[in-house]
């Protein structure tokens, strides 16, 4: 925006705006990353700039710390798609007494 006075030309400093502007995106960013929506932050950052790498760095602290990892891990497969893993034989496979060479028991998946 050009501001004239006289026969001068002028342009606003605009740092008020621009600070203000910078509220808004990094409290959408907040939001979108307190959801868990990554997918969608990530575009967010792509298309508007919104230096990421910097800003995680400061809310490290903060909104990026994770409280809730089974629901942020829910939530990335729901968003990239991933197929859920799956275990390749039955659960009862894997608490099978297993001996060892030295005739040691183990339990394999018992004290979890």
């Amino acid at each position: 925006m050009v501001i004239l006075y006289g026969s001068n030309y002028r342009e606003p400093s605009g740092s008020a705006e621009e600070f203000f502007i910078d509220v808004i995106l990094q409290r959408h960013a907040r939001r979108l990353l307190s959801a868990h929506h990554l997918m969608d932050l990530g575009h967010f950052a792509a298309y508007l700039d919104f230096h990421l790498v910097a800003w995680l760095g400061r809310e490290r602290d903060r909104v990026a710390r994770v409280d809730d990892f089974v629901a942020a891990l829910k939530q990335l497969h729901l968003d990239f798609v991933w197929p859920y893993p799956v275990l390749a034989h039955p659960v009862s496979y894997y608490l099978q007494q297993k001996t060892s060479a030295s005739g040691m028991v183990f339990m394999s998946l018992s004290y979890l």
